[in-house]
């Protein structure tokens, strides 16, 4: 029983301390309170606008892009958050958003400045006043000792490059969990331009990365138009010279078997030509990337450094299969480690070619001619072939119409403001007030010397008070 009278006497105190201050606590939150609603007052207000775009992914028809986004075909063990983050990263390039300042012409927008803001142009002003005020000293102290006249030199200012900052700095990226979606977000002071900037951004990334897409496709689709268009002419060249020869040593044919190993031989040179394209069209893809990436994070960062890596690796698979086809055994037996690997992928197939050429070769007079007419005839034949079927595919992926990004929703003008938010500054600036006033009522009741009531004296000295003499 005494222990809860004794909680009970130490909560009526408590209030007692808050009661004896009431003044101090009501003036202190009347004050914070005023100042709250200044800042709030003073702080500009400012809207956000989101748009939600869609990066999907398909397979193409021979399963060369794993992924149909830019710059990322081949990486099929890309995760859907890492590629639409990836993505979302791409879309608030620098390229993109200075794009966007053109478009809107963000820099030739006038706007009321908050005071922050005005306090920094303020600091920049007497910043510049005194560096001018000091050149004109050394000015002088150069003209009076060496003689010499130096001029100032205005830095030419750049608006587009001021305001493409700026956007960036309230532009940013949402990811839409579990999802191929991801949303940009920009933040102004007027709510109409927020939307219509996060909509032109929007349009801005798509187009470019089609266009990215789409000159992938040229630049894989018109090669083949081109060698397709030579191979047609070497090919009805040796049907030519096959009947010319045919006709001055009146040979009808080759043997059947003899045949058959010229076929086979222009399978394999067929194939052999099919990967040596193969590698042409990743490092085209390689080379894409990298410049890309430089345009994006510099030619120094880890990113592109391995982007060149890549491309690199591919320069010298692509010169070292050239120079397989002429190497000789002993000559083979030095190449490094990462040389080996193109060798084990290429041995097998140069293996069967040089053996059937060298059976050609043992072959005489006229039966050597012919059989070497119809090599060329044979090769000229699988490879026009395949550029044939490779151009329709190329064809097909360059007719596709990338629906797979779009916009999945618009930005809407947004009708509230996200900053500042009037509840949220009013209630926590009154809590915060109720705290620092409670606080300071204790700390001032911790630190006074003084006995202001009856209760007091019997607590600190033990002794029962008996009387109360009032004040006169």
């Amino acid at each position: 029983m005494q222990t809860r009278a004794q909680e009970t006497v130490d909560i009526k105190r408590y209030f007692l301390i808050v009661y004896r201050y009431k003044w101090m606590i009501l003036c202190l939150t009347i004050i914070v309170m005023a100042f709250t609603a200044l800042v709030t007052y003073l702080i500009r207000p400012t809207y956000k606008s989101k748009v939600k775009i869609l990066v999907a992914g398909k397979v193409s028809l021979d399963r060369t892009y794993a992924m149909d986004v830019p710059m990322y075909q081949e990486m099929p063990a890309y995760k859907k958050k890492e590629i639409t983050k990836t993505q979302a990263e791409i879309a608030l390039s620098w390229p993109n958003l200075e794009e966007v300042v053109k478009r809107l012409e963000l820099h030739k927008l006038k706007r009321r400045l908050n005071p922050r803001e005005s306090f920094y142009i303020y600091v920049d002003r007497i910043t510049k006043a005194l560096a001018r005020a000091l050149f004109e000293i050394k000015r002088f102290l150069v003209k009076l000792i060496w003689g010499q006249t130096i001029e100032w030199e205005e830095p030419v200012p750049d608006p587009i490059r001021a305001a493409t900052r700026e956007l960036r700095e309230n532009t940013t990226d949402e990811w839409i969990q579990d999802s191929d979606v991801f949303a940009i977000v920009v933040t102004h002071w007027d709510p109409v331009w927020a939307a219509r900037i996060a909509n032109t951004l929007a349009d801005v990334y798509i187009e470019n990365s089609l266009d990215t897409r789409r000159l992938k496709s040229d630049l894989t689709y018109y090669p083949f138009v081109k060698e397709l268009d030579e191979v047609s002419e070497k090919l009805a060249h040796s049907s030519q010279k096959i009947e010319e020869f045919k006709r001055r040593t009146r040979i009808a044919k080759l043997d059947t078997e003899l045949e058959s190993k010229i076929h086979s031989l222009a399978v394999l040179q067929s194939s052999y030509y099919d990967l040596l394209r193969s590698y042409e069209v990743k490092l085209t893809d390689a080379d894409m990337e990298r410049a890309a990436i430089q345009e994006k994070y510099g030619p120094k960062h880890p990113m592109t450094l391995t982007s060149q890596a890549r491309a690199d690796k591919l320069k010298r698979r692509i010169q070292l299969a050239h120079m397989l086809e002429s190497m000789r055994p002993e000559e083979m037996r030095t190449l490094s480690d990462d040389d080996r690997e193109l060798l084990e992928e290429l041995g097998p197939l140069l293996t069967k070619i040089k053996d059937i050429e060298a059976e050609i070769q043992k072959l005489s007079g006229s039966e050597f001619e012919l059989a070497r007419l119809y090599r060329d005839w044979e090769i000229n034949n699988e490879i026009y072939k395949l550029l044939s079927k490779k151009k329709a595919e190329a064809f097909i992926a360059k007719a596709d119409k990338f629906e797979e990004l779009r916009v999945l929703e618009r930005a809407r003008v947004p009708l509230q403001k996200d900053s500042p938010r009037v509840d949220v500054n009013y209630g926590t600036g009154f809590v915060v007030s109720l705290i620092l006033g409670v606080f300071l009522a204790f700390f001032l009741d911790y630190i006074r010397d003084n006995v202001q009531s009856p209760e007091e004296i019997e607590r600190y000295v033990g002794v029962e008070v008996l009387s109360v003499i009032p004040r006169s």
